[in-house]
């Protein structure tokens, strides 16, 4: 596989001079073209043949080689799997890649909140948790408050073809975190409470105590 054109060279086998050659697909002869180095820019069917100085040809061997036109980048897709909202800078992106060329092998990645501007290169894995959507100073795009975040991500196979920008569509960064008052009956961010019932309640890492006195059994968890 190439990208763009590549450079191919012959030469003639033991007792040979000269390289008789084809590109349509025929077995070559001793009345095909001689062969002069040259490049390639589409895909080439190249088949080629040793002769002596006296166009004596050894048509029993030939030499077959397909070099392959690539000039297209990988496809894929990017997931949030942090869900929606997220409360980390550092969400889990799941990541799929193919190629009909050149295949996936040696294909690396890159990251952006906006699309235009790129993190660097690395190496294609999945799954990503590594890319910060909170930086310190606006990086790849990505902003230094909480909000609406987009990730996109785009491929390029080993040859260097750059595929199309796929995203993860927009969801919610909030990383503000949760606090209780003094006396522990004022959660708030985590948990709301509506007519002295429990409506809603999200807890990571921590227990939740609510006193649950005269609240009735309507209460959802």
């Amino acid at each position: 596989y190439f990208s763009g054109s590549i450079n191919v060279s012959c030469a003639a086998g033991s007792g040979g001079s000269v390289v008789r050659y084809t590109t349509d697909g025929s077995a070559p002869t001793a009345a095909s073209p001689v062969w002069s180095n040259q490049a390639f820019s589409a895909t080439t069917n190249l088949k080629s043949i040793s002769c002596d100085a006296a166009n004596n040809c050894y048509t029993a061997v030939i030499t077959a080689a397909t070099y392959t036109l690539d000039n297209a980048g990988p496809t894929g897709s990017i997931v949030n799997s942090s869900g929606n909202p997220i409360n980390t800078p550092l969400p889990v992106l799941n990541l799929t890649i193919a190629d009909s060329g050149v295949g996936t092998a040696g294909a690396r990645m890159q990251f952006s909140c906006d699309g235009s501007n790129w993190s660097p290169l690395e190496s294609f894995a999945t799954p990503k948790n590594t890319f910060n959507l909170k930086p310190a100073v606006t990086t790849y795009g990505c902003g230094t408050v909480d909000g609406s975040r987009t990730v996109y991500v785009r491929f390029v196979d080993s040859l260097g073809n750059v595929g199309s920008a796929y995203n993860t569509g927009a969801f919610t960064m909030d990383t503000s975190g949760s606090t209780w008052d003094n006396n522990g009956w004022s959660y708030r961010k985590k948990i709301s409470i509506q007519a002295a019932k429990v409506v809603a309640v999200d807890q990571t890492n921590f227990n939740v105590y609510v006193n649950l006195a005269d609240l009735g059994s309507d209460f959802l968890w």
